[in-house]
């Protein structure tokens, strides 16, 4: 059924995110020096910031009145959506040291491993993570 109050309530989880485990090129979890997996929480496509940060982009992209974008204008647009859609982090280290969670940190790794935001952006794709449970009515 298509009901416009439970429709709006859809994407309600997005806003709440959801943790994943990170895996390097090879599929294997990266792991964080007690042996813990390295994870990000990612919020979902449809959070207000993420909306936002593209909104934001693609008003960019208008000003600038070209008719198309350059690769590295793509890869720049994916990295800040993907940069506001993680809100936290553990196990992130730099030559042993953990590494403090700040939008310029998570824009740094999503810049050198582009793996990892190859699995940011399926984390705010996959809307089953996000989606609040059905009720017995629905």
């Amino acid at each position: 059924m298509f009901d416009l109050n439970t429709v709006a309530q859809e994407s309600t989880g997005d806003a709440d995110g959801h943790v994943i485990k990170l895996e390097d090129r090879n599929d294997e979890p990266y792991l964080d020096a007690a042996g813990n997996p390295v994870t990000f929480t990612v919020l979902g496509k449809y959070a207000e910031p993420v909306r936002r940060q593209g909104d934001a982009n693609l008003r960019r992209l208008l000003k600038k009145r070209q008719a198309r974008s350059t690769p590295e204008e793509i890869r720049e647009n994916r990295i800040s959506v993907a940069t506001v859609a993680v809100t936290a982090w553990s196990g992130i280290e730099d030559k042993g040291q953990p590494v403090p969670f700040s939008p310029a940190n998570v824009r740094a790794v999503l810049t050198a491993a582009p793996w990892v935001l190859d699995q940011v952006e399926a984390a705010m794709e996959t809307g089953a993570g996000f989606t609040a449970s059905r009720s017995a009515n629905s």
